[in-house]
């Protein structure tokens, strides 16, 4: 059986203890720690950034023992409870921390009319050689503002997941496939991911979906909408793979 390499992000910092086991031999997990814009603390957020400083002491997470590869996911969402002010206080600090540590940042937006706000945020902390994953890149992202991230940042990527498979507006599904087609660096910029258990690919039954068949299925929507020569879904996977060890400097 082949060998399976994962980044589990913890971005719930009441998580960030736990260990969470999975007894598979060919299973390898690296994990980035942060905090998601929609699991803040009500109170106390300089002791949070405290300890998640800490945990970054340390190559390895002293409970799981697993090599330590980045920050985040961090950024800012219209669905937060929380203030937008208050969210941009959390985000930039973690931006520092990042800064700081030289390590890979990993990025959440939600909200179309935020994504500028979080480049310009980014842009003015951190050098435009800093590795930084732009997660969830869908339909209804601010694609200028991805095209803008790519460029500032050369050494960036933009992920896809399951939720680039569903339509949710035909005219909106139409300018991201577009744009997928004409962008000529986007496959140097790529990596899949799943956000497992979430964000399941569409006509996949919840039950059947794990993270090997959610970014076989988005490959193969990628291979479609490219229609490009020598881009079927195995050279696309592997062009991602490549792209996720180079961003997180793992190991393998």
């Amino acid at each position: 059986m082949r060998e399976v390499f994962l980044v589990s992000n913890k971005h719930k910092f009441h998580n960030w203890d736990k260990v969470f086991p999975l007894p598979y031999q060919n299973l390898h997990v690296y994990e980035t720690f942060g905090m998601h814009p929609k699991f803040l603390p009500e109170r106390d957020l300089h002791l949070k950034l405290s300890h998640l400083e800490s945990i970054f002491r340390n190559k390895f997470h002293p409970a799981s023992g697993r090599h330590i590869v980045g920050v985040g996911e961090t950024g800012l969402d219209e669905t937060s409870k929380f203030s937008l002010d208050y969210q941009k206080s959390a985000f930039e600090k973690q931006v520092i921390l990042a800064k700081d540590l030289n390590l890979p940042l990993v990025l959440h937006c939600r909200g179309h009319s935020l994504f500028s706000s979080m480049l310009d945020c980014i842009d003015s902390i951190l050098s435009p050689s800093h590795a930084v994953q732009w997660h969830c890149i869908k339909s209804d992202s601010d694609l200028e503002v991805i095209d803008r991230f790519m460029s500032v940042f050369p050494n960036s990527v933009v992920s896809l997941n399951g939720a680039s498979t569903h339509i949710r507006d035909i005219d909106q599904d139409k300018k991201y496939k577009k744009w997928i087609r004409n962008n000529p660096t986007l496959l140097k910029h790529l990596v899949l991911e799943t956000d497992c258990p979430w964000l399941c690919p569409k006509n996949l039954p919840s039950n059947e979906y794990n993270p090997s068949v959610g970014i076989f299925i988005v490959s193969k929507w990628l291979e479609d909408v490219l229609r490009a020569p020598g881009k079927n879904a195995s050279v696309i996977i592997s062009i991602a793979n490549d792209n996720a060890k180079r961003i997180f400097t793992l190991p393998i």
